[in-house]
């Protein structure tokens, strides 16, 4: 069961996910966890959304977040990656294939490991979501 959704990236495609899961209200915004590189833009969220607590790191949202969504460009996913590993210790079932693994082969672990994971519709794989409690 999900009980905290860790949000990392809080731009426009991460704030709009938060906010639409906030208003259909699939979660309460005291579950949510987010991190941005840009503490004024999380700090604008948290404005916008009160209730949702700001992380200092990508690896803490890892490390309290029962599922984890990345809203950064591409080029920044390795980075954000390897600074949850520490985090993802015992949470997926080979963290150390991340750095080489497509995201497919990510999603793959992860959901072995009874991790929700879902891609981008930018991506051709997709993998299912547990429901949202």
């Amino acid at each position: 069961m999900i009980k905290t959704i860790g949000m990392i990236g809080t731009g426009n495609m991460g704030s709009a996910i938060l906010r639409g899961v906030v208003d259909a209200e699939y979660i309460r915004a005291n579950q949510i966890i987010a991190f941005d590189v840009s503490r004024k833009r999380l700090h604008e969220l948290c404005d916008e959304i009160p209730g949702v607590t700001p992380a200092r790191d990508c690896r803490e949202v890892a490390e309290r977040a029962d599922l984890i969504l990345i809203a950064v460009k591409p080029m920044y996913v390795r980075e954000v990656i390897e600074e949850m590993k520490p985090a993802l210790n015992g949470k997926a079932e080979d963290d150390t294939g991340l750095f080489s693994a497509s995201f497919r082969e990510v999603g793959l672990r992860w959901q072995k490991a009874s991790r929700p994971f879902r891609q981008s519709p930018i991506f051709p794989h997709r993998f299912p979501l547990d429901s949202i409690h």
